[in-house]
């Protein structure tokens, strides 16, 4: 049994001499993973035909290459990964082989053919410059409950009367119950539920003796299984767990059932260190949302079209399920310094304060690239929902190449949703976030303890639609959270930086030169945008946008009349080489945005090394931020503030 995934790696030249290697490295993984004589052979004999038609027809007679084969052993199956770098495949549009239709001769098609019968899942995936990589996927033999059952749910369409006053057994699952976890997922669900392995008692038993599910049964005074509760959790040393399988059957529902469930399955989460636990609900299920507040979650995302299950309106009309997460933290919590996108920043803040943590937030690297060239995605595809998930192992300089490649292999296979993490503690997520969010990500929630750190969530639809107002949200914050959503839906993320309003990171110049009241020039509109800039640099950094009124509206450096764009930067160049030093220009980056038609400003400040003293009209004067203003310290006043802020710098 393997406790946690495990994984090996083989490297093979492009010979079919080398076959019989691949077939004993495979053949003795899956020994040691537990499946039996008929599913080695299978997988045996998928990874010959995957490998030998890449050496036969990926490669050109004398071209000397590598192949390397990737086993990932897991309490669930093995999963087979191959990798080349030979040439290109249209996988799509092979020819499907059919021993019924085809002629005897015709053999086209049948090594694709072998390898679909052998495992349960085949993934391709392009990786441009770097290759191709093949999936094998095969699961331990197991039938789903809804064949063990016949498939036949009419008994579940009768009124069931409940009954009261009823006492719970509530403990750890017994071996000889994995069953009753299946046939309640699905009494309620049908085949409607969004974790696969809850429909199959094999997986269940194997998830639990690995250590990676913690599941909690109750069980009536006379015998009868009445609910169950169960905390998932990808590897056994993780600190994040997700709540799944939490099933009260109709007629024991109104004894607190839930309730004496969750309360030990904490317990057990408590002992096992776990810093926090997330559930999923469905938004048309204002019931199970209540129910999870009154544990005390708080909501932290909401992942549109993530069930492929149809939820009507009154009009007639259906559109996928989406999910609300909620996050409930657990004893304790780590200081984290977390990288936040500036117009992302008010809400992220939101999302952690109703969660009851705190993060430093802390102001991206101006100017500098990443550490590592090539980005390492985590991509998982969840074929009953029809949703990817991808998670960013690590952010290199191609992350906005390699995005669009996975995003490409999601559309053709016809996803509808793809739901990416990136890591809010990397510092380089901010600088290659609008870049992201302009291939048709938006916004979806905050994810604390994930995977590879505090995580913000994006959501990308493939061809469908979710109209968010007609979603169902029981609690204030959920309800703000979806209106935040479809606002990043429909609008430029600029906009929503905008409409945030000025605060302690953010601050609003209409213009550089021309004092709108007099409709003149006035050199004291440069006056303050240096004031603001030095306050920027003195404190903890932030952004300016120039050619927008107080109130959020647009003015645009078009009012100024410069003559071209180049002038107007030239005059923005001046202004702070003149009065903040070419030294402290390293801190201070701009470029011309458009928003609704005009060109704005967009200085981005970050906290300067030393303290700058600005000097204007002779006078010497020391300025930070305070709230939404820049505030003019006296000479006492700034010598403290110095002393305990750059000391560290």
């Amino acid at each position: 049994m393997v406790k946690q995934p495990l994984f090996t790696s083989l490297k093979i030249p492009n010979s079919l001499d080398y076959l019989p290697l691949c077939a004993a490295y495979i053949e003795h993984n899956a020994k040691l993973i537990g499946f039996n004589a008929e599913e080695i052979h299978a997988v045996s004999l998928a990874l010959e035909e995957a490998v030998s038609n890449l050496i036969q027809f990926a490669y050109t007679p004398g071209h000397n290459d590598s192949i390397e084969v990737n086993c990932w052993q897991t309490p669930l199956g093995i999963e087979i990964i191959i990798k080349d770098k030979g040439m290109p495949f249209d996988y799509e549009n092979e020819l499907d082989y059919d021993p019924d239709t085809l002629e005897l001769d015709d053999l086209r098609g049948l090594g694709m053919y072998l390898i679909k019968k052998a495992v349960d899942e085949v993934i391709f995936t392009n990786r441009g410059s770097e290759g191709r990589e093949t999936h094998l996927i095969k699961f331990i033999t197991e039938c789903p409950i809804g064949d063990m059952l016949g498939n036949d749910r009419e008994e579940e369409k009768k009124e069931i009367s409940r009954q009261r006053d009823i006492r719970f057994d509530v403990r750890k699952l017994a071996e000889n119950e994995n069953i009753e976890v299946s046939r309640a997922i699905y009494r309620i669900y049908g085949y409607n539920y969004f974790n696969e392995h809850a429909y199959y008692p094999d997986r269940i038993s194997r998830l639990i003796e690995s250590g990676n599910l913690d599941t909690i049964a109750a069980v009536t005074e006379d015998g009868k299984f009445a609910g169950t509760c169960a905390i998932y959790r990808d590897n056994i040393d993780a600190r994040l767990g997700e709540l799944e399988q939490a099933v009260v059957l109709p007629e024991y529902r109104g004894n607190h059932c839930m309730e004496q469930l969750l309360h030990l399955l904490l317990e057990i989460a408590r002992e096992k260190k776990m810093l926090g636990i997330y559930a999923k609900s469905e938004t048309s299920e204002v019931y199970a949302q209540r129910a999870l507040h009154r544990r005390e979650t708080r909501d932290c995302a909401i992942l549109l079209g993530f069930t492929s299950r149809l939820v009507k309106e009154k009009n007639g009309m259906a559109q996928r399920g989406s999910m609300i997460y909620t996050y409930l933290p657990l004893e304790g919590d780590i200081a984290k310094k977390i990288f936040v996108p500036e117009h992302h920043l008010n809400i992220v803040k939101e999302v952690f304060a109703n969660i009851g943590y705190e993060r430093e937030y802390s102001q991206p690297p101006r100017g500098k690239k990443p550490w590592h060239d090539e980005s390492e995605l985590d991509i998982r595809y969840f074929y009953n929902t029809s949703t990817a998930v991808i998670k960013v192992a690590r952010l290199g300089k191609d992350i906005i190449s390699k995005l669009k490649n996975a995003k490409k292999e999601v559309k053709l296979k016809k996803f509808a949703v793809i739901y990416l993490y990136l890591n809010l503690e990397n510092p380089f997520t901010p600088v290659y976030f609008a870049k992201i969010e302009n291939l048709d990500f938006f916004f979806a929630g905050v994810m604390p303890h994930e995977k590879y750190g505090d995580s913000i969530i994006l959501q990308y639809l493939n061809n469908i639609d979710i109209d968010v107002h007609k979603l169902v949200f029981y609690s204030e914050f959920a309800q703000k959270l979806g209106k935040y959503i479809e606002q990043c839906r429909t609008q430029n993320p600029l906009k929503l930086l905008i409409n945030a309003g000025e605060s302690d990171k953010l601050e609003f110049k209409s213009t550089i030169r021309l004092n709108l009241s007099s409709n003149q020039k006035d050199s004291r509109m440069g006056y303050a945008i240096l004031k603001s800039v030095a306050a920027f640099l003195n404190s903890d950094g932030g952004t300016l946008l120039i050619g927008v009124k107080d109130n959020g509206n647009i003015l645009g450096m078009e009012i100024e009349n410069f003559a071209n764009d180049d002038k107007y930067l030239l005059h923005f160049t001046n202004l702070m080489q003149n009065n903040i030093g070419i030294k402290n220009m390293q801190y201070v980056h701009y470029d011309l945005v458009e928003i609704e038609n005009k060109k704005i400003l967009k200085v981005e400040c970050e906290p300067a090394s030393m303290p700058l003293y600005l000097k204007i009209e002779s006078v010497e004067a020391f300025y930070i931020r305070s709230g939404p203003a820049s505030k003019k310290l006296p000479v006492s006043a700034a010598v403290s503030y110095i002393n305990e802020h750059f000391q560290n710098r």
